[in-house]
């Protein structure tokens, strides 16, 4: 019960109003005077209060209050039509506040004589200071000089000794530039030749292989699977314009592959699509690839393409880009299922291996969506994309 009763006193204690002090209380002539000049406003002038201001400016070293005080009273006298009065409370007002400004203004004259000072002595201690430091700057730099004139000395000493041992090397580097340009001539046509069989071979195996699509064709026409003998028929379309939109680059094949899709795309349609019910939209950059890269892109590109119009939702796009040397192949079915985490048939194991050929990778951005990235040089006689 004591213990709830002091805190209920405390709490009142915290809620009571805490009396306010000033730091800067007024002087008693200051709110009388501020008393008598409120009745004046008022209209209610007050010649007693008025005095009694007076009185205690008086007892006060305040001379602006004192100026104050009896300029109120000039105008009470005034009021009160009292002019004989007024005019010295006037002359008395003004001349109260005459003192007070050369008061001010001596103070602030004598507060600006001794910064003046201050700053005259700061002067003279910055001036000392001054050629003192001007006369260290001097000795320094006449060390310095010496240290430089000693430097120089000895590396010209050090120049002159090197300049025979210069000579040689000299020569002996010229010697061996000889040598490393004659060694680079060899390496490139060494590296010619070798780009030269790698294409030859290329192109040849591409002619193999579609010699192998167009005999498995002729085999599977006559069996059963309809699919199968499709999708042989479209790689071997595909192997054939791709060495229709081939040309001989010097040391290299490559593939406009912009023209190798226009002639593979309706091929596609006859066989997976012939009565166009799917629609089929593709776009390619003005893009070349050598032929080593555009071989496994164009079968990985008829496999996805002909397993979007056979599964699909409806509507198959792709799209092919090229920003300096990465290309990116996107292909759209439209159809909502995750071909990443579907079974993996043989045809996306086809596309797997082909993708692993030209060190690019697969990934699935959306439901029914494949892209496949890799790195391509850029080639010459085209534009930057």
């Amino acid at each position: 019960m004591r213990d709830f009763l002091f805190v209920i006193v405390c709490f009142l204690f915290l809620l009571s109003p805490k009396p306010a002090f000033s730091q800067d209380a007024p002087s008693p002539a200051e709110t009388t005077l501020k008393d008598a000049e409120a009745a004046f406003k008022r209209g209610r002038p007050d010649y007693i209060l008025a005095r009694k201001a007076i009185e205690q400016a008086e007892q006060t070293k305040d001379l602006r209050l004192k100026s104050r005080a009896y300029l109120l009273q000039a105008k009470l006298d005034s009021t009160g039509r009292r002019y004989s009065r007024a005019l010295p409370n006037y002359l008395k007002a003004h001349d109260l506040r005459l003192q007070a400004e050369q008061a001010d203004a001596s103070t602030a004259l004598s507060a600006a004589q001794a910064e003046a000072k201050t700053a005259e002595t700061a002067r003279a201690s910055a001036l000392a200071a001054q050629l003192k430091s001007e006369e260290e700057l001097e000795a320094a730099n006449t060390a310095a000089r010496w240290k430089y004139l000693t430097v120089i000395g000895i590396c010209l000493a050090i120049l002159a000794a090197g300049a025979l041992g210069f000579l040689a090397t000299v020569k002996k580097l010229r010697d061996d530039v000889k040598s490393a340009n004659e060694a680079q001539e060899h390496s490139d046509l060494g590296f010619a030749k070798a780009r030269t069989e790698l294409t030859e071979s290329s192109f040849t195996s591409l002619k193999q292989l579609r010699r192998i699509f167009q005999g498995l064709a002729s085999r599977t026409s006559k069996a059963t699977s309809s699919n199968a003998a499709s999708m042989i028929s479209a790689h071997n379309a595909a192997l054939g314009f791709l060495a229709q939109s081939s040309f001989d680059q010097g040391n290299t094949h490559e593939v406009a592959m912009e023209a190798f899709f226009s002639k593979l795309n309706p091929e596609l349609g006859k066989l997976f699509n012939p009565d166009g019910t799917k629609k089929f939209d593709a776009k390619s950059m003005p893009l070349r690839l050598p032929l080593d890269q555009a071989v496994p892109v164009a079968l990985i590109y008829t496999e996805l393409v002909s397993n979007g119009l056979k599964h699909g939702g409806g509507q198959v796009t792709t799209k092919m880009t090229k920003e300096g040397a990465n290309v990116s192949l996107v292909i759209e079915d439209g159809g909502t299922g995750n071909l990443e985490s579907a079974d993996r048939g043989e045809g996306l194991k086809l596309v797997s291996y082909f993708a692993e050929q030209i060190k690019g990778r697969l990934d699935y951005p959306d439901a029914g969506s494949v892209r496949l990235r890799f790195s391509s040089s850029p080639q010459k006689g085209l534009p930057s994309i």
